[in-house]
């Protein structure tokens, strides 16, 4: 157990230097215990763990007591175990039905990690969907990032001078559904044109390592709007046009591939 509390004064490698210090460089207890800020107590106690158990004598040692008469018996504590897992019992119901304190039972669920409700489900795998070559689908996300003038709130703590007027950033990403190769770019706006030309920039540097992009997911934003799902009959928009131009399926929105 080699992880003293913030607040000690040894630590392991303090202890052989104590050590070191009295038998082999033969310094008065006292000096060594000025030295190091303890008392001369300290220095008897590591000694005479030294001479006891050599250098594992040295190492902090665990602070459990070696019996703990009025702990809680192993079969209470797996018939609470099991009446929560298989009667879905809370912890009042629990404590009334074994006469037992529900301070005693709330500590155990929670030593045994079933305080919650959510504990006693079985935990859902992660749901992960992967495409299987590069290019058939590209993500393509925009992420609006505020500017700042001077050090924020969380620099100075003062909530009084507040940053205005300094503007945006947009952070434009494309990654590869297969590969997460990604293309970012920070631009100024989110404006169609802007994602036209990112995307135009996107495109061609997937050209250029060999990727041909097929589909393209994004969201339902402003700059690509999903007019293409619309009954009404509308003006494609620019990137609309540009993905027919290239043969690139637009999907805006997961919910518009469900059946």
């Amino acid at each position: 157990m080699n992880n003293p509390h913030k607040n000690a004064r040894t630590t392991p490698h303090i202890r052989a230097l104590i050590v070191d210090r009295a038998l082999r460089k033969q310094q008065p207890v006292r000096d060594i215990a000025s030295t190091f800020g303890i008392s001369t107590h300290t220095v008897y106690k590591w000694l005479a763990r030294y001479r006891e158990a050599g250098e594992a004598g040295l190492e902090s040692a665990s602070s459990r007591p070696n019996a703990s008469p009025r702990q809680m018996p192993k079969q209470w504590i797996e018939l609470i175990q099991k009446m929560r897992l298989t009667l879905k019992w809370t912890a009042k119901q629990i404590a009334q039905a074994l006469s037992l304190a529900y301070s005693t039972v709330t500590a155990v669920l929670r030593r045994l990690k079933l305080n919650r409700a959510s504990h006693l489900e079985p935990v859902q795998p992660v749901q992960r969907y992967e495409h299987p070559a590069p290019g058939d689908m590209l993500h393509m996300d925009i992420k609006k990032l505020p500017r700042f003038d001077r050090p924020g709130h969380r620099v100075t703590n003062n909530r009084r001078h507040n940053t205005r007027g300094a503007g945006y950033e947009c952070v434009h990403i494309c990654i590869d559904d297969h590969s997460r190769w990604a293309f970012a770019r920070v631009l100024s706006d989110e404006q169609q044109g802007t994602t036209t030309r990112f995307l135009e920039n996107a495109l061609a540097a997937y050209r250029g390592i060999g990727v041909k992009v097929k589909r393209l997911m994004t969201d339902n934003g402003l700059p690509i709007e999903s007019t293409i799902f619309s009954q009404k009959r509308v003006r494609p928009l620019p990137i609309q046009r540009l993905m027919n131009l290239l043969g690139v399926m637009l999907i805006p929105s997961i919910r518009f591939c469900l059946p």
